[in-house]
């Protein structure tokens, strides 16, 4: 949300976001592992939204700060897949409704 109205991108900022997108990469990689590396995974929406938000994040160039815009906010939708999965699993079944409101939002 920060980069929407300030237009640039800090050096925190992006070293920020290369780390997060470094949790992604591995999540990306341990599907893939369970998928057997099948073409077909790659061509699922969680995962083309992951290759889409991740891979220009570390193919910008070093000095661009211009960069403001992204489709990082696309990575919502890899997390709430998570939840879904979790909820799926009943290891929420004791948390209530308005914990699980805040967990969402």
């Amino acid at each position: 949300v920060l980069r929407s109205y300030a237009h640039t991108v800090s050096e925190s900022s992006k070293t920020a976001d290369q780390i997060l997108c470094c949790f992604f990469l591995v999540t990306y990689l341990v599907n893939a592992m369970r998928n057997q590396f099948a073409v077909t995974y790659t061509l699922q929406p969680t995962a083309l939204i992951t290759l889409f938000t991740v891979v220009p994040t570390f193919m910008r160039p070093p000095d661009d700060r211009a960069a403001w815009f992204s489709f990082s906010y696309l990575r919502i939708a890899n997390a709430v897949n998570a939840y879904e999965k979790l909820e799926k699993t009943g290891a929420l079944r004791d948390v209530s409704e308005m914990k699980r409101g805040y967990a969402v939002t």
